[in-house]
């Protein structure tokens, strides 16, 4: 399936987000994933940085927390596109706090 992945990176942290392009990326982000309150937060300490990810980024491994299992994967952002993209938008990994 063809994709984008892109990082949505914040005072907060990061979210790791696929889509077909990155209009849809940004219009999913800011109007379905992130609420008024959190936009507000976002801007008044010190924004966001978005970038289209590349191929070094995409297929290095990283340990992210599998929710379902509560285990620690060593996992690339590919790998996890390759199983949960759909065609809309998707939120592929977020801030662990």
């Amino acid at each position: 399936m063809k994709y984008k992945i892109f990082q949505f990176e914040h005072s907060e942290g990061k979210e790791i987000v696929a889509a077909n392009n990155a209009k849809e990326a940004i219009n999913f982000y800011f109007t379905k994933h992130q609420g008024d309150s959190q936009t507000n937060d976002t801007v008044e300490f010190g924004g966001i940085k978005i970038d289209e990810l590349q191929e070094d980024l995409l297929t290095k491994k990283h340990s992210i927390l599998n929710e379902e299992t509560g285990e620690i994967e060593e996992i690339s952002y590919s790998e996890l596109a390759d199983h949960f993209f759909k065609g809309v938008p998707e939120v592929l990994v977020t801030p662990n706090y």
